[in-house]
């Protein structure tokens, strides 16, 4: 006889396999109806209709060509100009060089005034030649020049550390350096020294 009460022996991995199987084809049936385009969908992506933003687009780039344009046009205008010469001005300097003829007043941080003819304004070191100065600021640096009303001016070379006449300046102990006037009474005096020095 059969006996109704038998057991019947399970596989739970197999069932679970199963239900997860079942489970993921659901679920890609699912996707796939939310991506399934309808046919209204295909007809409208097959229709080929011209952009809205394409006829606005050329203006614009034409713009922007223009504009860049304009903008190496402007650079290469400035950077031309900027390489131009100078127009020399009396005093002024040529090409980098300072006229030689010209005289200027140089006075230094330390209150020590000198004058001589300039290489260069723009140079660092300053490179002054010629160089004359006060003889009584020198001895005395109390006493100011406008306090005398008179100087006496001595030619630098002379001293006794045999200096070769030239002055080179860092230019940050300049105070300021001005062209002597042509009516200068320190520039008259400094010129008859020089053509006293060089009838000789």
């Amino acid at each position: 006889m059969n006996n109704d009460n038998s057991f019947k022996t399970v596989d739970l991995r197999e069932e679970m396999e199963r239900k997860k199987k079942r489970k993921e084809r659901a679920d890609e049936q699912k996707i796939e109806q939310i991506y399934q385009p309808s046919e209204e969908t295909k007809r409208e992506l097959q229709r080929i209709t011209p952009s809205s933003g394409s006829s606005s687009i050329q203006p614009m780039r034409w713009i922007i060509v223009l504009a860049a344009f304009i903008m190496v046009g402007s650079v290469v205008w400035w950077t031309a100009s900027e390489k131009k010469e100078p127009q020399p001005e009396a005093g002024k300097e040529i090409s980098g060089k300072t006229d030689p003829n010209l005289w200027y007043a140089v006075k230094l941080s330390s209150g020590e005034m000198f004058y001589g003819q300039v290489e260069s304004e723009s140079a660092d070191p300053v490179s002054l030649n010629n160089v004359y100065y006060n003889y009584d600021m020198a001895k005395d640096d109390k006493k100011d020049v406008s306090e005398t009303g008179s100087i006496r001016l001595v030619k630098r070379g002379k001293e006794t550390h045999g200096p070769s006449g030239v002055m080179k300046v860092v230019r940050s102990q300049i105070l300021f350096m001005e062209p002597l006037a042509e009516d200068s009474k320190v520039l008259k005096a400094i010129k008859d020294n020089e053509n006293a020095i060089q009838a000789k």
